[in-house]
Order: C-alpha cells, then sequence, then structure tokens
C-alpha cells in the first residue's frame, strides 16, 4: 500500500473513532432525566463523570477529592421514563417512583468506594402517615351538659296583704322554686369508637364500618324551700292547680298551704351508632428540591371530605320526685289553716328511640395537624311510656291515699348533632383529639313537663326538647 493509500486510511479511522467517542461521551444528571422521560430505557451514567451542582452543607471542598478522580465500582441508575416525574407537574404521575425504596440522586459524594445514595426523610404520605391500617378506635372522655329548655314554677311562697280585702291576692315573700334554679352541672362519660377500615376504591376513597357509643352520663340536681309563715307554701301555676280560697280548699291534700317543698330531678343518656363511613384523601405527595440541594418527599396538604351514614339509637330516661310537708294553724277565727298532710309525688319517663341518620364533614389536614366539622341530621322512631305514682297521708282525717298511672305513646323524633374538632399527629398512627359537640331532639317525653299534681292524671306529654352541649379529649389510633 502507498504512502497516499496509508494516509487516507488512517484519516477515515481518525474520524470514525472521533465521532464514536463523541457519540458515547457521559451526560449530566439533567441531560440523562430529559432522555429519560422520552426513552423507556434505562441509561446507565457512571458516577465519577456526574458533578453535583449543589453539594450538601457538611461537604467540605477542602477535603472532597478532584471530581475526575473519583472512581466508583457501582454505577447510578436513573429511573425509565415512567418512573421519573412530568417537569411541568408538582405532583408525581399514577405510576410514580417507588418511595418504600431509596432514590438514587448524586446530590452527596461520599468517598471513592461507596455510591452517590440519598435516601428520603421521614415519610409523611396521604399512604404511610394518614389513615393507614385495617383497624381504628377513638377514646375520647366527654363533659356534657343537658340544658332544660323550659322553666316552670313548682312552688312558691305567699303572704296575705293585709291591705288587699281580697285575701286571695297575695304578695312574694321569697323568689320562688323553679326547675332552673339549680341548673344540671357537666357531667363526665365516653366516646367510644371502634372501626374496620374496608378498604380503597377506584376514585381513591376510603371505606370504613363503625360503630360508636357515647354515654355513662348521670345527671342529679335537688332543690327546696321553707316557707316563712308556715302553711304558706303552694304549688306553682306550672305544677298544679290554683287554690280555691273562695271555699278554703285544698284541691290537692299534701302539697298545697305546706309549710316545706323539695324536689329531686335525676336524668340520664346513652346512645349507640353504627355507620358506614367513606372519606376521600389527599393528593399525591411531592418531591421538593432543597436550596442546600437536597431533594425532599412532603405531603400535599389539603381538604378531606367525609360522608357517613348508618343506624342510631337514643335512650333518655328521666325521673322527677316532689314531696310537700304540710303545717297546720287556726286563724284569729278558730277556722283551720293550712295541711297537717304530706305529699309525695314520683314520675318516671323512659324514651328509646331508633333509627337512621346521616351527615358529612370537612377536614383540613396538615402535615402534623388538622381541623374541621361534622353534621348529622337524623329521623328516630320513640317508643315512650311514663309512669307516675302520688302518695298523700292526712293524719288529721286518719287518711292515707295512693295513685298511679302507667301510659305509654310513640311518635317520630327529629334529631340533629355537630362538632367542630382539632387532632396533632403525634405519632404516625397517633392522634391527639379535641372536641366541642351539639346535640338536639325534639318530640320525647321529659319528665318536669309531665309532672302535674292534678285530682286527675293528664295524657303524656311528647312535645320534650332536650339541647346538650359538650367538650371531649381523647386520641385515635389505626392500625
Amino acid at each position: 500500500m502507498d504512502s497516499f493509500k496509508r494516509k487516507t486510511l488512517t484519516g477515515i479511522i481518525t474520524l470514525a473513532l472521533l465521532s464514536a467517542s463523541a457519540a458515547l461521551v457521559p451526560l449530566g444528571p439533567l441531560a440523562a432525566a430529559e432522555i429519560g422521560l422520552q426513552s423507556k430505557k434505562s441509561i446507565m451514567i457512571r458516577a465519577q463523570d456526574l458533578t453535583p451542582e449543589f453539594p450538601a452543607p457538611d461537604f467540605e471542598e477542602s477535603m472532597a477529592p478532584p471530581v475526575e478522580d473519583i472512581v466508583l465500582s457501582e454505577e447510578v441508575i436513573v429511573p425509565p421514563a415512567e418512573e421519573l416525574p412530568s417537569t411541568g407537574n408538582a405532583e408525581w404521575i399514577e405510576s410514580g417512583v417507588d418511595f418504600s425504596g431509596e432514590l438514587f440522586e448524586p446530590d452527596r459524594i461520599l468517598s471513592h468506594d461507596e455510591p452517590l445514595l440519598h435516601y428520603f426523610p421521614g415519610i409523611k404520605n396521604t399512604g404511610t402517615w394518614f389513615w393507614r391500617g385495617h383497624w381504628y378506635t377513638e377514646q375520647s372522655m366527654v363533659a356534657m351538659i343537658y340544658v332544660p329548655p323550659t322553666r316552670n314554677i313548682l312552688s312558691r311562697d305567699v303572704t296575705v296583704n293585709p291591705l288587699i280585702a281580697n285575701p286571695a291576692e297575695f304578695i312574694q315573700s321569697q323568689d320562688p322554686m323553679t326547675t332552673d334554679a339549680e341548673p344540671f352541672s357537666a357531667e363526665t362519660g365516653v366516646r367510644l369508637t371502634f372501626g374496620n377500615i374496608i378498604g380503597r376504591d377506584g376514585n381513591n376513597r376510603d371505606h370504613a364500618i363503625e360503630f360508636t357509643f357515647l354515654g355513662f352520663f348521670d345527671y342529679l340536681v335537688r332543690d327546696s324551700i321553707r316557707a316563712i309563715t308556715p302553711g304558706n307554701l303552694r304549688v306553682g301555676v306550672d305544677f298544679g292547680p290554683g287554690f280555691d280560697a273562695s271555699a278554703n280548699r285544698v284541691p290537692v291534700p299534701g302539697f298545697q298551704n305546706a309549710d316545706h317543698h323539695a324536689y329531686i330531678y335525676e336524668a340520664d343518656l346513652d346512645s349507640f351508632e353504627l355507620n358506614m363511613r367513606m372519606r376521600t384523601r389527599l393528593r399525591r405527595d411531592r418531591i421538593i428540591l432543597q436550596p442546600n440541594g437536597k431533594w425532599i418527599r412532603d405531603m400535599n396538604s389539603g381538604r378531606i371530605a367525609t360522608l357517613h351514614g348508618g343506624l342510631r339509637s337514643l335512650r333518655h330516661n328521666e325521673h322527677f320526685s316532689f314531696v310537700g310537708d304540710g303545717a297546720v294553724e287556726l286563724d284569729a277565727n278558730g277556722v283551720l289553716q293550712g295541711n297537717d298532710g304530706s305529699g309525695r309525688l314520683d314520675l318516671l319517663t323512659h324514651n328509646d328511640m331508633f333509627g337512621i341518620q346521616i351527615g358529612g364533614g370537612l377536614l383540613e389536614q396538615y402535615s402534623h395537624w388538622h381541623w374541621g366539622f361534622k353534621t348529622t341530621l337524623g329521623g328516630l322512631y320513640n317508643f315512650a311510656d311514663r309512669k307516675i305514682r302520688i302518695d298523700v297521708m292526712e293524719p288529721s282525717l286518719g287518711a292515707e291515699t295512693t295513685r298511679s298511672e302507667a301510659t305509654q305513646d310513640d311518635n317520630m323524633v327529629f334529631m340533629s348533632e355537630c362538632s367542630f374538632f382539632a387532632g396533632w399527629q403525634v405519632r404516625p398512627h397517633v392522634t391527639l383529639k379535641a372536641s366541642y359537640d351539639l346535640l338536639y331532639y325534639t318530640g320525647v317525653a321529659i319528665a318536669r313537663d309531665n309532672a302535674r299534681i292534678t285530682p286527675d292524671f293528664l295524657p303524656i306529654n311528647l312535645r320534650g326538647k332536650a339541647l346538650f352541649h359538650a367538650v371531649s379529649s381523647g386520641f385515635e389510633i389505626v392500625w
């Protein structure tokens, strides 16, 4: 081969080698990512060809070896296109990176013999931090107040006004005894919830079935009044018939013209619920680049909507007891004034309500805490009954009488409930919670509204209302 041909062949080979070398030059991380978005084939990148643009804060340049001198025995793999996030979207696509594994990212140089690895920090996401598991329970202590909606006058002390000729007219010598003079204090009870997370549907909503008990509330209040002038206590117009002065007659012996009146009022409440619950979930997590060059995983704060419905049972029982002790006096004309007898009234009411309810709410979720509200409406059927017994003793007449009656009725009850709550995520599966709750229903038999001292028993009254408000604190565990 002559010199010309040898030079020509050498030039062609040199040109081919240069072209191949240019085509095989390793790419930087950004270029590799761009190519990975367009190809499903994994691209192999050698670590010694990667220059970190944002070194970690603890990276000391004086101690780090030159980048060209680093030779690693392992290679860094950039995930294929279907495993990389879209550059124009802050959310991962549906087939995104498996967060349970490691993310290889060349943001820190370790040593000559170690790969460039980056591990995600503590996980806070919609799949592992919030409501993940098969079972959950909520345990709360509740302080609840029962607010009676009406005010009834039970007894008042009267004295005859000497300036008025009609003895039926009188002036009050002290405040009357009413049903709201001694209001119910806050009683402590519990709210216990046990639920099973059935699963998640195709619209990324969680479904669960749960049982809730609210109860162990026992209310008790008592009050009494004593006449300044013996024998001048009279039953209030809201509680019994008035005094017939013209005939100097006591309609109901043992209670009118008494010296002492007292009452005890008790109530208790228990609630049972069996609900199906559905709740949405937050958006997928974000991968955020920090100013120090590290990628961190964070959640997308947002709203979670809830919907629940199922069966509800309420049990509301009350007991009202009223006693009167009489006193006897003779006036200037020798006419008997007062009442030497005593009387006792005992009344029990029971309300057993069963029906369906439906409700919903919103929850604003942040990284470690949340707040929200929920409401519930229900239509319940009430099976109510009332038992009354009146015992009267009249020693001067040598008489002792007892009257009693048991009656029952049923009707529909409207129920509404509202709750405002907040929670603090102390552990991935443990949340501290607090709430303010309101419970109202109407169409029940209230004992003090059915208590009447009359010669004949009146029909059962099912127009009563009940209002409760409470504060609670506790915790929720998901496992």
